[in-house]
């Protein structure tokens, strides 16, 4: 047996992966396949490991073998790695729930302030 099969980091990232490739969100993901909102989350944030029959209706959704879910990339996908690392951060999924929610306009209001931000922490460094 593959010695990453069963470890939910390998997973969250594959899921993410294939997320981002497909252009799917949490919430159309849960409503197409029938999983609880929070199961899923749990899933890719490497928290729990889902069973075989969820992997394998994944694998469906997305047209790729369970392989594809369970099994390590090489090399691994950078930005489903970031994005993993984000959601894992405190108070991170409260954010992204909430963006989710927002006009477009007050998103890119909040990436201005964002960058306002980042610009000022960066004035304070030098």
């Amino acid at each position: 047996m593959d010695s990453s099969l069963g470890n939910k980091k390998v997973m969250a990232k594959n899921i993410l992966r294939l997320m981002e490739k497909h252009g799917k969100t949490r919430h159309e993901i849960c409503n197409a396949l029938g999983f609880k909102y929070t199961t899923f989350s749990a899933w890719i944030t490497a928290q729990k490991y889902p069973r075989i029959d969820k992997i394998e209706m994944m694998a469906n959704y997305f047209g790729v073998s369970k392989a594809e879910l369970v099994e390590e990339k090489q090399p691994a996908a950078t930005e489903s790695d970031r994005l993993l690392e984000l959601l894992q951060e405190p108070y991170m999924m409260e954010i992204f729930d909430t963006l989710i929610k927002i006009s477009p306009s007050n998103k890119k209001l909040i990436l201005a302030q964002i960058e306002a931000i980042k610009k000022h922490e960066e004035a304070q460094d030098n």
